[in-house]
């Protein structure tokens, strides 16, 4: 979900430098609005498994999801407008980007099974597997690992020393 996110802020703040430079490259257009579609398929297809948390009528859960997503992309009926088309996708990069930034933090570090409980949970220290130590590993289902490897904390340092 945040690789798809990022994908298209990508894409969006490609089309906006291409709209910025009244470029007649077809091609610049099309690897931005490309880009934002592989986006936005990836941030679709992770959130299908929030319907596992649910015992009966997934299908219906599935089915409210889809509909969601095919709801959203009249965001770009005001293209018909006098928006500025700049404007509209540079608003686009900001709103995807900050996205990824919630997904980051709030997506499940497994994907969710049937019978599932779901809950936050804090990151926990990539190093040492303490909790709020200050070197977090965050784990969505498209990007595996994004770790910041400079610790320095001293929960982090006892727990190293420890093991």
């Amino acid at each position: 979900a945040v690789l798809g996110m990022l994908l298209a802020t990508a894409g969006n703040v490609l089309v906006a430098a291409a709209v910025s430079a009244n470029s007649k490259d077809e091609y610049e257009y099309t690897l931005g609005l490309g880009l934002m579609a592989a986006g936005g398929n990836g941030a679709f297809i992770s959130s299908f498994q929030f319907t596992a948390l649910f015992d009966a009528n997934q299908g219906i859960r599935v089915s409210i999801l889809s509909a969601g997503f095919n709801v959203a992309a009249y965001v770009y009926l005001f293209l018909n407008s006098s928006v500025s088309l700049f404007w509209f996708f540079v608003v686009s990069a900001a709103y995807t980007l900050s996205l990824a930034a919630v997904m980051a933090v709030i997506y499940p570090d497994t994907p969710y099974v049937p019978g599932s409980h779901f809950g936050l949970t804090r990151p926990r220290c990539c190093h040492c597997g303490v909790e709020g130590c200050g070197s977090f590993c965050m784990h969505t289902p498209l990007v595996s690992s994004i770790s910041v490897t400079a610790c320095g904390s001293d929960a982090c340092a006892t727990a190293e020393r420890a093991a």
